[in-house]
């Protein structure tokens, strides 16, 4: 159990998210597995980083979701599918810097482990026609999933860590 093997780990993961800001780094990215994509993914080589077209590292890029008082800030890589003609600048990212609508966080334990739920609504920094919904879950060994769901781009999960966890 994690916890019995590490509980001061597990309460500075849970001081470090009660504080009024905090930083999420994300290492691999899982893009939607649709036809268009998975035909568009077999001209590309992901295997010289690691990578497939389910999985794609990311470690070595700078990718964060941070909170900031009452306001997120982001940078992701986006791999996927546009499902509308419109178009931002940066195509090839997901990219927001603002206070968050629907904003939510909870702690809850499970089967003996804590888990950490957010999730909110953000507009897209190039796009005010592209809005998120962002789902994350920090778990008390300070790793985090999360997904995004956008109106415009096929979805998207990661996974990283709070930029205080040893890596």
């Amino acid at each position: 159990d994690l916890q019995q093997k590490n509980p001061n780990k597990t309460e500075a993961i849970q001081k470090e998210l009660d504080k009024d800001s905090f930083q999420i780094y994300f290492e691999e990215a899982f893009p939607k597995q649709s036809s268009g994509f998975i035909r568009a993914a077999d001209h590309i080589n992901f295997s010289s980083s690691g990578s497939s077209s389910q999985k794609i590292n990311i470690s070595d890029g700078n990718y964060y979701v941070k909170f900031e008082k009452d306001s997120v800030f982001g940078d992701l890589p986006f791999y996927g599918e546009r499902y509308s003609g419109h178009s931002t600048k940066n195509n090839d990212r997901i990219e927001f810097e603002s206070k968050p609508k629907n904003y939510k966080f909870s702690s809850k334990t499970k089967n003996n482990r804590i888990q950490t739920n957010i999730s909110f609504v953000t507009k897209d920094l190039n796009s005010t026609a592209e809005e998120y919904e962002v789902s994350i879950k920090i778990f008390e060994n300070g790793k985090a999933n999360m997904h995004i769901s956008s109106s415009n781009r096929s979805g998207m999960g990661f996974k990283g860590k709070l930029d205080f966890v040893e890596k």
